[in-house]
């Protein structure tokens, strides 16, 4: 990641930037910042202020708040609470908890909590540590959750299921998206709760996961150990959708907040990470404003950018530019109704 004042300031000549379009760079949204002063009908992020409602340390607070009338939707999140002094007591031992630091990426920082004396080296660490811009970290910004140990496993690993949730604003209208496809990411070696928990054992991403494996083509018996029938696929991606909904129920109450003020309309990709039960429901872990659509070979980091784009084309672009009517991304298959 960049510090701002590193960045180098692109100088733009007196009338260059008069597109109607504005397509910004989704991999750090603070690189944007030097052309935010330019207007923009139509852009491919969303303000980082209705990202912070669904941020990791606020995500279940935000999903309580906002689905007032369906506490059942809360059994696919896990309660997080922040790293302060007055939420500690909350976490009761013996017990399992992660810790992780918003301001930090790719399992760096991340700590496991069992029991007193690991609190108290918690606690000295990040009085010490210091996040990807060399600042102190805020307890307030560090989030805390139950470790979930009742699994379903890849290969015997540990895994997640990145997913694609993609919200728009166009002319006033709220509409998302899930899409069908994910990767799946495993942790280093097998899975093991008897033994001092570790990054290698319960830490999953990209550069644990020995190959490429996608959802669902691998989401298969050969790879999880029982068979995955249509119904069980089926009634996962339903859950998933859940998920989505209630996520999407916090753009929709709160609609003055989803814009930049230089955006008319626009719209944001996410990726979204899922752990697996062992009973295969769904609980999502948090939602990235980086979507990763990297892979471990150039090959299939073009084939995800190929469908991804063709996907974002199909429910955004066309609908909108070449029929002008934005209203028919709503028939498509992945679109979320609410």
């Amino acid at each position: 990641m960049f510090e701002r004042k590193k960045i180098k300031p692109l100088v733009l000549e007196d009338g260059l930037v008069k597109a109607d379009v504005f397509f910004f760079y989704e991999g750090n949204p603070r690189l944007n910042e030097m052309f935010y002063e330019y207007h923009a009908d139509f852009s491919n992020i969303l303000s980082n202020e209705i990202y912070n409602y669904i941020d990791k340390d606020q995500l279940y607070n935000t999903i309580v708040k906002f689905n007032p009338n369906n506490p059942n939707v809360l059994k696919y999140f896990i309660e997080v609470f922040s790293f302060t002094s007055s939420n500690q007591y909350k976490m009761i031992f013996p017990g399992n908890y992660i810790v992780r630091p918003k301001q930090a990426f790719a399992g760096k920082d991340i700590l496991y909590i069992h029991n007193q004396d690991d609190l108290v080296i918690a606690n000295n660490y990040y009085s010490r540590a210091r996040d990807y811009k060399n600042k102190p970290y805020n307890f307030n910004e560090i989030a805390v959750s139950h470790i979930l140990t009742d699994l379903a496993l890849f290969k015997g690993r540990k895994f997640h299921i990145r997913l694609f949730y993609l919200v728009s604003y166009i002319n006033g209208v709220v509409n998302s998206f899930i899409w069908d496809f994910g990767k799946i990411y495993t942790a280093k070696t097998q899975f093991n709760t008897n033994v001092p928990f570790s990054k290698e054992v319960h830490d999953s991403h990209l550069k644990s996961t020995d190959a490429n494996y996608f959802f669902p083509k691998e989401f298969n018996e050969a790879n999880l150990g029982v068979p995955i029938t249509k119904q069980i696929l089926d009634d996962f991606n339903e859950k998933c959708r859940i998920i989505c909904r209630s996520i999407t129920k916090v753009f929709v109450a709160n609609k003055d907040k989803i814009l930049f003020e230089n955006q008319d309309n626009g719209y944001s990709l996410y990726g979204i990470d899922i752990l697996v039960k062992s009973n295969f429901e769904p609980v999502i872990i948090e939602i990235n404003i980086n979507t990763g659509i990297g892979a471990k070979t150039i090959e299939n980091s073009e084939y995800i950018s190929k469908i991804l784009f063709d996907w974002i084309n199909e429910i955004v672009i066309e609908p909108l530019f070449k029929y002008k009517k934005p209203q028919l991304a709503r028939k498509h298959s992945t679109y979320i109704e609410m």
